[in-house]
């Protein structure tokens, strides 16, 4: 088979072959990315009820009346009224510190008020291995807002003369928090930032240490909630909105990714998704012409072999041994330059305070047996018929 070997490589056209093979392996990255990525976002835009419900918070407008008379804040009639409505699925309200509190880092060199809320834990969109609480323990997990980092960054920081920290960085800084009681007790305990939220302004801690420092420390009332969450379908809807008027709610959520931003991202995916598909059709296309066209310039010299009682299988499995060597090829290409963009992908998310696992999802590996699956059956196949018409 040696000869056969010579013969088909001088009909060869290896520029036009590395080509079809790029387009090829292009096709495949653009597909897997595109698939690899549909599933990130939703796990990075997945609503925190666990549902996969989107929500907003709102709260009352503050006017002149609640500056001097009532306080901004829900009576458990309104938070009733909230339950009752058929575009909410569920509602939440937000519990506050009812002790001084004073946070400082001898790392950094400042002391400061502060304030805690709370959600029940489904709501925070962080690690629940990492946010909890449980009595005894010295260290306070935390959850703030990205927009307070960026705040620290560019304002606070810059004026006290702080250095910049960056999501990582923050996280390895312990802050000594001070508890201060409407009854003289003292309780201190250790804080640090394990997470950061998208969607809720505030800094939040589990709910289980709020209830047990409110109960030691806070007075006797708890004072009803100023911030209500809401878990809809729709953030956006009309009817929402129209209701949130009417009642003179208005909307104080951070970043809210979701709606027709979410919609839009997985249109872009899935458009994406489509042009590394058609590459990669195109590309599989290529490939086989150019093997075809390969076995048709060697005709005449494999009918020879055939008549030397050449079986077509044999001269078949010369040339199938092409094409795994160049889906090998291909193959490792592919997983390296996946590999790297998630690696890179991973890093650039967890640099910035985002969450996501490394692993693929299992659709992403099975599109990918499934593509490379294919370019080997038909090619393969391809060229067994187009051997195999020579002998007829």
């Amino acid at each position: 088979m040696k000869v056969l070997s010579k013969i088909i490589k001088t009909h060869t056209h290896p520029r036009q072959f590395i080509l079809a093979t790029v387009s090829t392996i292009i096709g495949m990255v653009l597909l897997l990315v595109a698939i690899q990525f549909f599933f990130d976002i939703n796990t990075l835009t997945a609503g925190t009820s666990g549902k996969g419900d989107d929500f907003i918070i709102i709260n009352k407008k503050v006017s002149i009346l609640n500056t001097l008379v009532a306080k901004a804040a829900f009576t458990d009639e309104e938070i009733s009224e909230l339950h009752q409505q058929p575009f909410v699925n569920e509602v939440a309200t937000f519990s506050s510190n009812r002790f001084r509190l004073l946070a400082s880092s001898d790392m950094m060199g400042f002391q400061t008020e502060l304030f805690f809320e709370a959600l029940p834990d489904k709501y925070v969109d962080v690690s629940k291995r990492r946010f909890k609480w449980k009595e005894g323990q010295d260290e306070v997990p935390m959850v703030v807002s990205r927009d307070y980092l960026a705040l620290y960054n560019f304002g606070f920081a810059p004026s006290q003369g702080l250095p910049q920290l960056t999501p990582t960085t923050i996280r390895q800084v312990t802050l000594n928090l001070t508890l201060i009681g409407d009854n003289g007790m003292i309780d201190r305990y250790k804080g640090r930032i394990v997470g950061f939220s998208d969607k809720i302004n505030s800094v939040l801690v589990p709910k289980d240490f709020l209830t047990h420092a409110n109960n030691r420390l806070g007075s006797e009332q708890s004072p009803p909630p100023s911030r209500v969450l809401l878990s809809t379908d729709n953030p956006y809807s009309k009817e929402l909105a129209d209701y949130l008027k009417d009642k003179n709610y208005e909307v104080s959520t951070g970043q809210l990714i979701g709606g027709e931003l979410k919609n839009i991202i997985h249109l872009l995916t899935l458009v994406i998704a489509g042009l590394g598909g058609l590459i990669f059709l195109l590309a599989m296309l290529v490939v086989v012409q150019n093997f075809k066209l390969m076995i048709a310039k060697s005709s005449d010299d494999i009918r020879r072999l055939i008549g030397l009682g050449y079986r077509h299988q044999d001269i078949s499995k010369v040339i199938q041994k092409t094409v795994l060597q160049s889906g090998i090829v291909i193959t490792a290409i592919v997983v390296a330059i996946l590999v790297l963009f998630r690696l890179f992908w991973v890093n650039s998310l967890t640099s910035q305070g985002f969450e996501i696992g490394f692993g693929f999802a299992f659709l992403t590996c099975l599109a990918f047996l499934v593509v490379i699956g294919a370019y080997f059956v038909y090619t393969i196949f391809s060229i067994k018929k187009g051997v195999q018409r020579l002998v007829v």
